[in-house]
């Protein structure tokens, strides 16, 4: 049951991340080519920052589940069949650097899972 709720969770906080994302878009093309208004401006702004909130819950969900690892509360072999590659991705992501530095991270058992399953390989 655990972990079935972390799936979903963690499922619905990337599926709010794509949404902003997805609106987001448009407003970031007319600003790149210089075509954005002050109103696309101020929207852009507040989907920006709805679209942080969203990427930190994400964290915060991956971070949780992470922890939950670290606790053996759930099966250690199925967590790391299943999220292997999705921890990666995120440490390896150059936008998401700045989550994961090593010394004021706030999401130290996301980087303890991920350094335990790249060192023991």
């Amino acid at each position: 049951m655990v972990e079935l709720e972390m799936r979903q969770a963690i499922e619905n906080a990337k599926s709010k991340v794509n949404e902003i994302n997805i609106i987001m878009a448009p407003l970031i093309a007319k600003q790149d080519a210089g075509n954005i208004d002050d109103e696309g401006e101020f929207t852009l702004k507040s989907y920006s920052k709805s679209f942080n909130a969203a990427v930190q819950t994400l964290m915060n969900t991956y971070d949780d589940a992470c922890s939950k690892y670290i606790d053996n509360k759930v099966d250690k072999n199925r967590f790391k069949k299943n999220y292997k590659y999705e921890i990666r991705n995120l440490l390896e992501n150059k936008e998401l650097k700045e989550y994961f530095d090593p010394l004021t991270s706030r999401y130290k058992p996301i980087l303890n899972v991920y350094t335990e399953w790249e060192n023991s390989e």
